[in-house]
Formats: structure tokens, sequence, C-alpha cells
């Protein structure tokens, strides 16, 4: 999803999914962030909630955004909590 809809110049298989999303001089990361923006989280959090029906939180949102990885938690676990 992230690849086609924020038309990213790479490949699925290229990203490594506990890199971080987002550029951040505050963190230290041993891993290179994706480079998104803030444009780009509103396309992705529209995204989750037309494939998956799912809205993020603000409470949340931080967390869920960090990487694939903690994306795709996010929405496992609150998918199951609709079912």
């Amino acid at each position: 999803m992230l690849v086609e809809r924020l038309m990213l110049r790479m490949k699925p298989e290229d990203i490594d999914n506990d890199a971080p999303l987002f550029t951040n001089p505050n963190r230290e990361s041993e891993l290179e962030d994706i480079g998104l923006d803030s444009v780009d989280a509103l396309e992705i959090m529209v995204g989750i909630q037309q494939l998956y029906e799912i809205k993020l939180s603000p409470e949340n949102s931080s967390t869920a955004f960090y990487s694939v990885n903690t994306l795709v938690d996010y929405i496992i676990q609150n998918k199951t909590e609709l079912e």
C-alpha cells in the first residue's frame, strides 16, 4: 500500500520493515529512515481507513507510524478488536 499510494520510487521489498518511516533529526537510529513527510502521513491514514476501516487515534499515531512493522501491528490489533 505504501509504495503504490505514495508513489514511492522504490520496490516494496527494498523497504526495511523496521526502518523509521519519517525523518526525525532528534531521533537516533541505526536504520536509515524512509523519508516520508506529514503529507505522506495523511495519505497513509486515509489508505488505512479505506482499506481496513480503521481510524487512527491521535494518541496512538506516533507509535503506530514509527515503521512498517508498527503500522502492521496497529492494524492487526485494531482490526481484531472490530471483529
